[in-house]
């Protein structure tokens, strides 16, 4: 009888801090993590129902990501009512019944069960053809390129940063810039990619004319800030600050793009979705900032080739608040314990870093074999 009275009060529940690292205040911010499934199992957790908690007990919205559910590990969202800078906090995950509804967590969500034309104004250039725009739990964009320089997009209302914007992709054709998620300054959203305004993730593709499965690319970041030429234009980006020269992805693989805005600068990611869930590849940091509205685009874009049809698929999108750094997380803990030389640590091991670094070494040898062949003479 003991025995079972103890397993009544048992209370199942695993700990996640999370720490703002911000110079601002958090308010209703949503914070992003992944945790093993095995973690959650070990507990009774079933991610599909469970339920999240802060420390005086109340209920947090929280979104599991659907499509990690049945992998190693999992994507949780969980919406935090505030935190200052410096504070940390504690969520707690429990068994449920919770229901997951994105649209208590975020500024904006669509999964486009339907295409809303309300919400999203479609764009197409003159020299696509066959062009499909269809929702049914997920966004299909797709169109014949005859020339260069074309494009179709949707484009949503305008939001203010900061803000992040999110969307799970899946290339299809890898031909061009095959999927994009553009976060365009209002005002310039019909116009094509090059000339907008914003901060962009393509994956670009090098496909074959004649030839649309299986083949592969690069994904590169974009910040616009002024016309070409200007001090403050990038374009066609390839090397990221984490993770280095972007790797070659494939057709029909699923990725995570994540780009943030604030007055400060703009935060790019790409994340891989596999069979042990959602895993980062790539992340970069660049300034200028971004304060003006902002339009959410996804589509394509062909560059200078042509005579291809281009495919993606747009699983879902979605906003929410952003803060640059974002909250450091710790699932398991109780606390965010930080190594006083984390900085340090992050700054050596940055590939830019490694290369400066890399080349010094050899400017160095170089002179002292130098200096040892003057002497030798001498």
């Amino acid at each position: 009888m003991l025995f079972l009275v103890f397993l009544a009060c048992t209370v199942y529940a695993l700990p996640v801090a999370v720490k703002n690292v911000a110079d601002v205040p958090l308010e209703g911010y949503v914070v992003f993590f992944t945790v093993e499934s095995s973690r959650l199992g070990e507990e009774g957790i079933d991610p599909a129902s469970m339920c999240a908690t802060d420390p005086t007990g109340s209920y947090l919205p929280l979104w599991v990501v659907p499509e990690t559910i049945g992998r190693s590990s999992v994507a949780v969202y969980v919406k935090i009512p505030n935190l200052a800078p410096g504070e940390q906090t504690v969520i707690t995950l429990t068994p449920g019944p919770c229901k997951h509804n994105p649209n208590d967590i975020f500024t904006f969500f669509d999964n486009f069960t339907t295409f809303n034309t309300k919400i999203w104004a479609p764009f197409a250039s003159l020299q696509v053809y066959n062009v499909t725009i269809q929702a049914q739990n997920g966004l299909l964009i797709q169109g014949a390129y005859m020339a260069p320089g074309q494009y179709i997009q949707v484009v949503s209302p305008p939001f203010t940063p900061p803000l992040a914007v999110e969307a799970l992709v899946t290339p299809m054709t890898a031909y061009d810039h095959d999927a994009c998620l553009d976060l365009r300054e209002y005002g310039t959203e019909s116009a094509h990619p090059s000339q907008a305004r914003g901060a962009y993730i393509h994956a670009w593709g090098w496909g074959v004319s004649g030839t649309t499965e299986s083949k592969f690319g690069r994904f590169a970041w974009y910040r616009l800030a002024g016309p070409p030429g200007s001090a403050t234009y990038y374009w066609d980006v390839t090397t990221w600050d984490e993770g280095g020269t972007s790797p070659v992805w494939n057709a029909n693989d699923t990725f995570l793009f994540r780009i943030g805005v604030s007055a400060e600068g703009a935060r790019y990611e790409v994340w891989q979705l596999t069979g042990d869930g959602l895993k980062k590849l790539l992340g970069h940091n660049v300034k200028p900032g971004i304060t003006n509205e902002t339009v959410i685009a996804l589509g394509q874009e062909c560059g200078g080739a042509y005579n291809f049809t281009q495919k993606a698929f747009f699983h879902w999108v979605l906003v929410r608040p952003f803060a640059w750094p974002e909250p450091k997380v710790a699932v398991g803990a109780e606390r965010v314990e930080e190594n006083p030389y984390a900085a340090i640590i992050e700054f050596l091991t940055r590939p830019s870093t490694l290369i400066l670094l890399s080349w010094g070494v050899i400017v160095v040898l170089l002179v002292l074999i130098l200096f040892k062949a003057r002497r030798s003479r001498s």
